[in-house]
């Protein structure tokens, strides 16, 4: 394998140059370097070398190096003794080497050889240090110039001193000696060169100015060191300012006589020598990863012993041992060698040509495996002796193919004989026969002795000729031809049909055809009957108007009908190779029904069931679907044939009925169903909650138990004819609740015909109004007081405006009336009258809620409690007058002459109720309640939530029941004639909606009644009321007032008070000529007294129009009833000033200063 030799080659020049570098330093890297020995009390000065326990060069210094001219790495792994003078040899090793000497030191006069040079005379000072029994042994030379006759130096300093300067110029590294400020005293031809100037001018210059250009020492000089502590040192410097890197040594020379101490600076230019070590160390590391990482196993080893001494990781695994396992181990002692005896013959062979290829040899894996290779090596030199690198070529799966390629040709050889099938083979260029088999014997009749010779058309054996031009032209296209049918004619003379593959193969370098060829005739007639067999059995699987599937034992679909195809939307071949569980919307649904539905042991009612199914569009739809399993004739599982019927219709019509059943089931109105007699035959659950009876006791029953009596018989009667006569009654039944109680119900029943139009069941359908005929009173009785309510309300207004101009016209006259006249006292009834009227008008503006009032937040609690003893000069002592207080504070927003209106009405009623004279008792009770939205629901217009609740009760007479739905109607009295008004309770009526509360009365005749008002509760805290100012004065302080009052009547009145009263008065009948004299106006208008409801504008938009005029003016607004323009429901807007028509002078008074002075 000559590429694996070359890449040996390649790999032994790698470790060649590894060796001639670093290969001693890694033997005896243990022992003292060089730098330790020169350290130990040699001078720099002298040529030093080291030599290993053989005499061979370990190390060199640069003086040695320069002195006889040699490259380090021409001389490290070197003899020494072989730069000798041959005479000498001898002397050197018996003086210096020989390891029985006992001497540690010695020295001896040598003559040694330069490079390519003349002998020089050397004085030769070893020190020998290590270990004599391990061989770890080093020698450290100093080189001294020698005097031959002894006596050179004494005779001759002056040629001493010569050959001194001759050696020191000779030197390549850059040297100078330096005092102690650094200054140079003496610098070699070296240092001359180097800085490019004559010979004596760096004299006198500073080391750090010629290196650097620097002011002052380099930081990095080991010469600093040796300045202070007088040791050698040393320390390689890169020098950016000349690009060059420089190992740069220092010592001390010693002071002699007549001289100081002096400094040596030894410079040597190591660029170079870096750039080779880096680039030496490259290659090392290729040569590295080229031996560990190569594909083949590579070994290096001992060439006799076989110890290993490096394997790559392809080799380990091969063998699969770990490194340490061969490492320092011989091949024979690990055990690879299937044969040692085959190593010892390899050997032989490579010590007599010095290289291995191809060599045939068998390892033992680790695990006791064999592998077959091909070993190649070569020698290589590897610190001076010799080793063997392997190359080793796997052949394991090669021998292994090579086996198993003759087993093939001995199953070729077998199958070719033994072959049912007609095999022959033939020349390609013009069919001759090479060989047939038995088969081809049998299919044709013709034998090898008949073919022998022959080509094919020789024995005329092809029925068509067109099929062997055919076979001969995909042979040439494609190499190759399958299943190509044509007909043979056999010796015979009969012609049979015969499939027949070809391949063109080579043998000898020919082209020759192999055929098989198969009798396939009776296969043919077999096919035809089977096709007659499946046309048959796929038009009546197609036939079936359900969807039907074939399947394997794993549910694939092997086939699937026509009807598949319509009722899913997939064609055949969306079907095939898919499992039915793609037409199941859910997969466990699949998996219970295939799995669990499928067997021939389960009934066929439990093979049979409905399942959801999914069609190519997505839509799902109900299927009956039947399954079961299809076994061969030797009873072996091959499948599953599954029908699905889809029963959407079907499935809609039971849905419908389902919906139907649970629709009336769930409806609130109750359902029954009874046969022609009346015999119950289904009710609903809501038949059950509204009647109180269950199922079960109602069920084959006469409906006539749930009768009340309420009805006369010929109400039934009527209705039974009407139902009789096929037609639907409807109307409403008072029955009765199984606990006796009565209940109404709203009916529709209806016959229920059959096919042939004959009663056969009634069906009724029945609500119960009972709660909706409650509400629909409660309603027409609030709608009855709402009208009433608007009613009074526009005639209190009316009456107002005219009880107005009499109280008004009244007072001013009973002020020009002297008292002691007649007509004074008349004039004073009159005033008392009208008073009266106007106390009723009140009251009447009250119930409508038109009475404007101004709702301060309140304490009920501190209310009841500031007006109880009045209520209790009211009823009299004799009635006992008790107050239950609930729980406090019970804030609520109202008028607080409002709830002194409500406490004193209902108070006077109940003892009215008790009777004059009569011993009774009346109970006040607060408290604050709740109420939640089922009671709300019952009780039309009531509303859930928190409530101020107060009670009032008696043990009175108590109201009869027809009396009950009338009690606040104005003007409704029980009492006899000239015993109250009627407007008492349409009073609290109306305070009680007004402030959005109710108000509800129980009684019972001759025991009491209890009136409850409910007013929302309100959480703010109650407010401190303002102290009220005097105003002593009522009277005018000249101050201006517009006066705006559309009846005439009044106006002219109000004009008459306010000017009596002492105020300028600006009277208008209308809003626009209000605003006209308002902007006539020159002087100041202090207020305006207006009217609510005017013809043109409402007071408040007058007072818009006015207060651009006029900003400061104040308002007082005046009115019958507010009717929301200044108020909502009759409470005033927040900071609205108002009077309430029919007023007196002194109201009037009052309302107008106090409106003036804010108070």
């Amino acid at each position: 394998m000559p590429e694996k030799l070359s890449y040996q080659k390649l790999e032994e020049k790698y470790r060649a140059l590894e060796i001639e570098v670093g290969a001693y330093k890694d033997l005896y890297g243990p022992l003292p370097s060089m730098d330790k020995c020169l350290r130990d009390g040699t001078s720099l000065t002298h040529p030093y070398l080291v030599l290993d326990a053989e005499g061979r060069i370990f190390e060199a210094n640069q003086l040695w190096l320069d002195l006889f001219l040699y490259r380090n790495t021409e001389v490290v792994g070197t003899f020494f003794a072989d730069l000798l003078c041959p005479g000498d040899r001898e002397l050197f090793h018996t003086e210096v080497m020989d390891p029985t000497c006992s001497r540690s030191k010695t020295s001896v006069e040598i003559r040694l050889q330069k490079k390519n040079g003349p002998l020089l005379t050397m004085l030769l000072d070893c020190r020998r240090e290590g270990d004599v029994a391990t061989g770890m042994i080093l020698f450290h030379c100093i080189f001294r110039e020698g005097d031959g006759l002894q006596g050179r130096e004494k005779a001759a300093p002056a040629a001493a001193d010569d050959s001194w300067r001759l050696s020191f110029d000779s030197i390549h590294d850059i040297v100078t000696i330096q005092d102690k400020n650094f200054k140079i005293i003496r610098a070699n031809k070296a240092a001359h060169d180097f800085f490019q100037v004559d010979k004596g001018l760096l004299t006198g210059k500073y080391c750090y100015e010629i290196f650097s250009g620097m002011s002052r020492p380099c930081p990095n000089c080991p010469l600093l060191s040796t300045h202070l502590d007088k040791n050698e040192h040393s320390a390689v410097i890169s020098h950016e300012l000349l690009n060059k890197v420089f190992k740069v040594d220092s010592a001390v020379i010693p002071a002699t006589d007549g001289m100081e101490e002096t400094l040596l600076h030894v410079a040597r230019d190591i660029t170079e020598e870096r750039l080779k070590e880096q680039r030496l160390y490259e290659s090392n590391e290729r040569f590295v990863k080229a031996f560990d990482f190569s594909p083949a196993p590579m070994v290096i080893a001992e060439i006799d012993s076989g110890i290993f001494i490096n394997v790559n990781q392809r080799w380990l695994e091969m063998l699969g041992y770990s490194r340490d396992e061969l490492l320092g181990k011989t091949s024979t002692e690990v055990g690879i060698w299937k044969d040692p005896e085959v190593r010892v013959h390899a050997v032989a062979r490579f010590r007599a040509e010095s290289s291995l290829s191809n060599y045939p040899v068998e390892f033992i894996t680790k695990t006791g495996g064999v592998r077959s290779a091909l070993w190649s090596a070569e020698k290589i030199s590897l610190q001076g002796r010799e080793f063997m690198l392997s190359l080793i070529t796997d052949v394991t799966e090669q021998k292994r193919a090579e086996k198993k390629l003759q087993e093939s040709e001995e199953k070729f050889s077998l199958a070719f004989n033994s072959s049912p099938d007609a095999i022959n083979i033939n020349r390609f260029e013009d069919g001759l026969y090479i060989d047939i088999n038995e088969g081809f014997t049998s299919l044709t009749g013709f034998t090898r002795a008949d073919v022998s010779g022959k080509t094919s058309l020789d024995l005329d054996i092809w029925g068509d000729t067109a099929d062997r031009g055919r076979l001969l032209t995909i042979l040439k296209e494609n190499g190759y031809c399958e299943n190509l049918e044509a007909r043979f004619r056999r010796k015979d003379g009969t012609v049979c049909l015969g499939l027949m593959s070809a391949r063109l193969i080579s043998l000898s370098g020919k082209a020759h055809i192999i055929s098989v060829t198969r009798d396939i005739s009776k296969i043919r007639k077999i096919e035809r009957e089977i096709l007659e067999q499946k046309l048959l059995f796929e038009t009546m699987f197609n036939a079936i108007e359900d969807g039907v599937f074939l399947t394997d034992t794993k549910g694939q679909i092997l086939l699937a009908n026509k009807s598949t195809e319509s009722l899913f939307g997939y064609c055949q071949e969306e079907f095939i190779g898919n499992t039915t569980e793609f037409l199941y919307p859910d997969g466990d649904q699949y998996q219970k029904l295939y799995w669990t539905k499928g067997g021939t042991s389960a009934p066929i009612s439990d093979r049979v069931t409905v399942a959801k199914y999914r069609n190519k569009s997505g839509k799902q739809f109900p299927g009956e679907v039947f399954g079961t399993k299809l076994f061969d004739k030797n009873n072996k599982w091959i499948g599953h044939l599954v029908i699905i019927h889809d029963i959407s219709a079907r499935h809609e019509r039971e849905v419908e009925r389902e919906r139907l059943v649970a629709a009336i089931e769930q409806t609130r109105d109750a359902i029954v169903i009874t046969d022609r007699a009346g015999i119950v035959q289904y009710v609903n659950p809501s038949f059950e909650s509204v009647t109180g009876y269950s199922r079960e006791e109602v069920l084959q029953q006469n409906l006539s138990f749930l009768k009340s009596g309420e009805q006369a018989p010929s109400f039934y009667q009527k209705m039974w004819q009407t139902l009789n006569s096929g037609e639907t009654f409807k109307g409403r039944l008072v029955n009765r609740h199984k606990d006796g109680s009565f209940f109404t119900e709203e009916v529709t029943i209806s016959p229920i015909f059959d096919g042939d139009g004959q009663i056969i069941n009634f069906v009724a359908v029945k609500s119960d109004i009972t709660e909706q005929i409650l509400l629909e009173s409660q309603l027409q009785h609030a709608q009855k007081m709402e009208a009433v309510g608007r009613l009074t309300g526009g005639v209190a207004h009316d009456f107002n405006n005219i009880l107005g101009v009499i109280i008004g016209y009244t007072e001013l006259a009973l002020q020009d009336v002297e008292p002691q006249q007649k007509v004074h006292g008349d004039l004073k009834k009159i005033l008392a009258a009208a008073k009266r009227s106007a106390d009723i008008v009140r009251q009447l503006l009250a119930f409508s809620r038109k009475q404007t009032v101004s709702p301060k937040l309140l304490n009920l609690n501190k209310a009841v409690k500031g007006i109880y003893d009045i209520l209790q000069s009211l009823i009299g002592e004799q009635i006992e007058l008790a107050w239950i207080v609930g729980s406090d504070p019970l804030m609520i927003k109202i008028d607080p002459t409002q709830i002194d209106q409500i406490l004193a009405n209902l108070c006077v009623n109940a003892k009215d109720a008790i009777g004059s004279g009569s011993a009774g008792k009346i109970i006040i009770e607060t408290k604050q309640v709740v109420l939640d939205e089922q009671y709300c629901a019952s009780h039309i217009g009531l509303y859930p939530g928190d409530f101020v609740q107060l009670s009032i009760s008696d043990n009175g007479c108590g109201i009869e029941k027809e009396h009950l739905s009338r009690i606040f109607e104005p003007f409704y009295s029980t009492k006899n004639a000239g015993h109250g008004t009627g407007l008492g309770l349409s009073t609290v009526y109306g305070i009680v909606t007004q402030n959005n509360g109710f108000i509800n009365v129980y009684s019972e005749p001759g025991r009491g009644t209890t009136f409850t008002v409910n007013i929302p509760l309100r959480q703010e805290a109650e407010r401190t009321p303002a102290k009220k100012t005097s105003s002593k004065n009522r009277c005018s302080q000249g101050e201006t007032v517009l006066l705006v009052e559309d009846d005439p009547v009044l106006l002219s009145m109000a004009q008459q008070m306010l000017e009596r009263l002492g105020y300028i008065v600006l009277a208008a009948a209308r809003p626009n000529e209000a605003i006209g004299l308002a902007k006539k106006c020159d002087g100041k208008i202090d207020m305006i007294l207006t009217d609510v409801v005017m013809p043109e504008m409402t007071g408040k938009e007058l007072i818009s129009a006015i207060t651009l005029l006029f900003p400061d003016v104040k308002v007082l607004f005046m009115s019958g009833y507010t009717a929301n323009v200044i108020a909502h429901n009759g409470i005033l807007d927040e900071g609205i000033r108002f009077i309430q028509k029919p007023y007196t002078i002194d109201d009037l008074a009052t309302k107008v200063r106090t409106t003036l002075t804010g108070s």
